[in-house]
Formats: C-alpha cells, structure tokens, sequence
C-alpha cells in the first residue's frame, strides 16, 4: 500500500466514510451530469432536502447536495456540475461511468428548509445551485417559489432545468465583471416582493451573493428570514 492509500485509509476510519457505487450516469450537456448512487448507508440515513454529502476526491473533498435519496432502494441521485474540464471534479465527473465507487460522508446538514415558513420564496444561485434548487422544490411544494439563475451556457442550464422541473425561473447569462447582475436585482424589484414577509435563500458564487445581499438588506428584511449558502468562490477550491 502506498503512502496516499494509506491516508485515504485513515480518514475513511476516522470520519466513518462509506462507500457508494454508481448504477446510472446520465450525460445532460457537456458540463452536467445526473448520477445515481447505491449504498448500504444511503438505507439508514436520515436525508433530509438541503442536506448535504462530502465526496472523496483524492486526498481532497467535494460537496453536493442530493436530488433525491430512497431509503427503500438505497439509491441517491446527484447533479455533478464542473467549471473547468481539467480541474479535479471536472476530470472525475468526465470520466465517472457505472460501477465506479467513491467515498463518502453524510449526508448532513447544510440547509434548512423548514425554517422558511413564508408562502413566497426568493431563490438566487447558480449552476452549482440546480441540486438544492430542486430539494427546496420538493420540500416546499405549496410554496410560491421564485428562481433566479446567473448561468455561463443558458442553453445547457434550460436542459437541467427542463429535467428537474424547477418551474418559475429568471435565466440571465454571466457577463464580465459581472454586470448582470443588475438584471438580476432589476428581475428582484420587477416581483413587487413583500420583503419583510418572504424568505430569501442565496446560493451559488461568494462573490456573487456579496452583490445581491446588501440590495435585500437594505429592504429591512430580517436577518432569519435571510439564508446564505456559498458553493464556490474565485480563487478558492473545495468549499463546503
């Protein structure tokens, strides 16, 4: 065994890693792909939607968030999305194919969607954010949900969304130095929102979030009404 493995051997032992095999990987576009996972663990967890599962990459970690998970079946499915081909998670999502197995940890906690009481919510993210965009459908499917995406390829993004059923949605294509997301904040100020009695859930891009948060701050909205959840920021890798 080689000092990598070993290591591998250890955390596995000391964060209770389990392994999971994949039994079906659907190729959506060029950058998404929609996977099914079996495990003798995903029958006893406690999956709620918003939570989230760590992969073992390597010596390092990837988050996602389920799309869905039977316990009866022991089956999980997660939307893998990459931004660069050649970076760690977009070489291991290229080449996944059925019967390849991973470990990992979870699922645990991440967003709680059960704190959003409010008939309407307004979702803001990106394709990182299609997985939990998806959860929050589920689980809220009383609710008056509103979806704004900021998306590189709108084309490929309307495959996935047409998959997931997501409903209402605002698609604006990314732009330098991230100019649009003024039509973002403008998409906000069109809904004629009831700030102070809706819930808000920012995801996605950290820089991104940091442009859109202040505009809903400055509407008084309270701050528990007010979720953040960073999936990736510039410069950075691996965010939980």
């Amino acid at each position: 065994m080689g000092l990598k493995e070993g290591v591998i051997g250890v955390v596995e032992k000391v964060l209770n890693f389990s392994t999971a095999k994949a039994t079906r990987v659907e190729v959506l576009s060029d950058e998404f792909r929609l996977v099914e996972w079996e495990s003798l663990g995903f029958r006893k967890t406690d999956w709620k939607p918003g939570d989230k599962i760590q992969i073992g990459l390597s010596l390092q970690f990837r988050t996602y968030t389920p799309v869905s998970l039977d316990k009866k079946t022991g089956k999980m499915e997660i939307l893998a999305y990459f931004h660069n081909p050649d970076s760690l998670a977009g070489t291991w999502i290229r080449s996944l194919k059925v019967g390849d197995k991973f470990q990992y940890f979870g699922p645990r906690g991440s967003l709680a969607f059960n704190e959003c009481n409010f008939p309407n919510i307004y979702f803001f993210g990106d394709e990182t954010s299609f997985g939990v965009a998806s959860n929050l459908r589920k689980a809220k499917p009383e609710a008056n949900i509103h979806f704004f995406f900021e998306v590189s390829n709108p084309s490929s993004a309307k495959v996935v969304i047409g998959k997931l059923k997501l409903g209402d949605i605002g698609l604006v294509q990314k732009e330098s130095e991230d100019s649009h997301l003024k039509k973002i904040i403008l998409g906000f100020q069109n809904k004629q929102i009831d700030y102070k009695n809706s819930n808000f859930i920012l995801t996605g891009k950290a820089q991104s979030i940091q442009v859109i948060l202040p505009f809903i701050k400055k509407e008084s909205v309270p701050s528990r009404n007010i979720k953040v959840k960073a999936y990736w920021s510039v410069g950075k890798k691996g965010l939980d």
